[in-house]
């Protein structure tokens, strides 16, 4: 019988390691931990951070002191940078726009214009949401490609709706003409800018998978923009047009009054709109706390009650009950 001491000298030792861990000059046992893929770098980095702090909370006091425990090469902190920079980007080309919109077409029909922007953009997550896409920097580069593109049938059934309204047409009236009349070319329009970002869609390879993401939020942008110029922007300009027309009206019986009449008009109006902001709110916390409250003595009222007495059997009637009766009669003893 020959054992394996016989053939080879055996030592109890650790094995060779492979590679070496050093942080601050110092040796040291590191755990790499890498996200999925899709996965959002930012929030897996806040959920290790919390992991790790609860678990070295649970140690003693002396491993504490012992062992440091420190986190290095997080890239969640050049993310969170590129995408502060790329929401300012965001933000700064839709400031851009809309001063070029309010010096072209006005107050008004400027901010009926840039009502459809932030609509559009809520319309965009939604959809983005609903295809579980997250949003990344081609997904932040495609909407501002779009801020400019959106805004254009948003202008033609504004400027549209502007020159019935000139003519003497009501503002409901002037758009909806103008969503019907400019229907197809708005349609024909976005088509023809959808047509030439579906090719970006079947780009093949690891650079197609890549790029993927900003035709479908140019897609989606645009589509959103559609719906919002013949359908949102048109309701709400008309009911806008009606508010500013019963204002405008309002505005004109109050010139006769003195200068410091209207000025105390003005003041009474803005209190009495705090005042009334301020009772809403108050009447909301108010009235929950009634409600719990009643609910509360109520419940503790029937238990106490039920505690207190014995319900008496029923009795029979000596007479049979019809349909109705039988049906009431459960409801009741329920």
């Amino acid at each position: 019988m020959v054992t394996l001491g016989q053939l080879a000298d055996i030592r109890l030792t650790f094995e060779d390691r492979s590679g070496t861990a050093r942080y601050n000059g110092e040796t040291t046992v590191a755990l790499q931990i890498v996200k999925r893929k899709g996965a959002n770098l930012i929030s897996t980095v806040e959920e290790i951070r919390i992991a790790v702090d609860d678990y070295t909370d649970s140690w003693p006091q002396d491993l504490k002191q012992a062992v440091n425990v420190n986190i290095s090469m997080d890239n969640s902190v050049n993310v969170e940078d590129m995408v502060s920079q790329l929401e300012a980007s965001v933000l700064t080309a839709i400031a851009l726009v809309m001063i070029v919109v309010l010096a072209s077409l006005g107050i008004q029909s400027a901010i009926l214009v840039g009502f459809a922007i932030p609509t559009s953009f809520l319309l965009t997550f939604a959809m983005l949401t609903l295809f579980e896409i997250s949003i990344s920097n081609i997904v932040m580069f495609g909407l501002i490609l779009a801020v400019g593109m959106l805004v254009d049938g948003a202008i033609v059934v504004v400027e549209y709706a502007d020159r019935e309204i000139k003519r003497g047409v009501g503002p409901m009236r002037a758009y909806n003409a103008a969503a019907t009349r400019m229907f197809w070319p708005i349609v024909s329009s976005t088509a023809t800018t959808l047509c030439a970002f579906l090719p970006m869609l079947f780009w093949p390879g690891i650079p197609g998978q890549f790029m993927r993401n900003l035709p479908i939020t140019l897609i989606f942008v645009l589509s959103a923009s559609l719906v919002v110029a013949l359908i949102f922007l048109p309701v709400v300009g008309g009911i806008a047009g009606r508010v500013s027309g019963r204002l405008v009206k309002w505005a004109k019986g109050l010139h006769p009054l003195h200068f410091i009449s209207r000025l105390m008009l003005i003041g009474l109006s803005i209190a009495a709109l705090i005042a009334g902001i301020y009772l809403t709110l108050t009447f909301n916390i108010l009235a929950g706390s009634i409600a719990t409250a009643i609910a509360m003595m109520s419940v503790s009222v029937t238990v106490g009650s039920l505690k207190s007495r014995k319900i008496a059997p029923v009795k029979e009637a000596g007479h049979k009950l019809n349909w109705f009766g039988n049906f009431t009669d459960r409801k009741s003893v329920v």
